[in-house]
């Protein structure tokens, strides 16, 4: 075969292989990485463990599969509280009327992985929605759909029924997430997930960065 083919099967042994092995190990796929969906709590944050993989074809080697742990830091605060601290730090340099606000909530929040409380997924946003809020309509399906009559609901109404979380703000915009499957629509609350970084203030914090290193050397989980 051409190695072509033989790449593209290999590709789908190795995501087979790494599918199972995530399952067993209770870590999330996202692309071509997994996410832990145990966290250890450290001072001031949570850091989630996982590894990448990439599989490729050398000719004086074969197939490869490449495997690397890698760890994300989960802010205490949420996305809605990040940007608010950030926005009301700007508004004190400089004037109100200057600040694009809209443009500081996608700057900092497009293409983020965010990491959701309500289902301790992560989640990489692909766009800031400021046409939608917590007070829009969410279409259900299923028994949740026959349980509303209409099968809709807003996304107060959704998160306290379902998850027992109570939303605050219903202006904030929602985040459209990047979804597993194409036929579906992801759509988080700012208030109801944490960005995932290690920011310049974290990083400034010694003690803080030592209790980083050494969690990454205890593994993965």
């Amino acid at each position: 075969f051409p190695v072509t083919i033989k790449l593209k099967k290999m590709s789908v042994l190795y995501d087979y292989v790494l599918d199972k092995l995530a399952s067993f190990k209770n870590h999330q796929k996202l692309g071509n990485l997994f996410y832990s969906k145990v966290n250890r709590d450290i001072e001031k944050l949570q850091v989630v463990g996982g590894f990448s993989c990439s599989a490729g074809f050398m000719k004086d080697v074969g197939h490869y599969l490449t495997v690397d742990s890698l760890y994300r830091a989960i802010h205490r605060k949420t996305v809605l509280e990040s940007m608010i601290q950030y926005i009301d730090s700007l508004m004190s340099e400089v004037p109100m009327e200057q600040v694009d606000v809209e443009g500081e909530w996608r700057r900092r929040c497009e293409n983020a992985l965010v990491f959701a409380f309500n289902n301790g997924r992560m989640y990489r946003v692909k766009r800031v929605r400021f046409d939608m809020s917590p007070s829009s309509m969410l279409s259900l399906s299923g028994s949740k759909a026959r349980k509303t009559g209409s099968g809709e609901m807003t996304y107060v109404d959704f998160y306290r029924r379902y998850h027992n979380r109570i939303i605050y703000d219903p202006n904030q915009p929602l985040l459209e997430a990047v979804s597993e499957k194409k036929s579906e629509s992801v759509l988080l609350v700012p208030e109801l997930c944490a960005l995932t970084c290690l920011t310049d203030e974290m990083k400034k914090d010694r003690m803080l960065m030592q209790e980083v290193l050494q969690y990454s050397r205890i593994g993965t989980g």
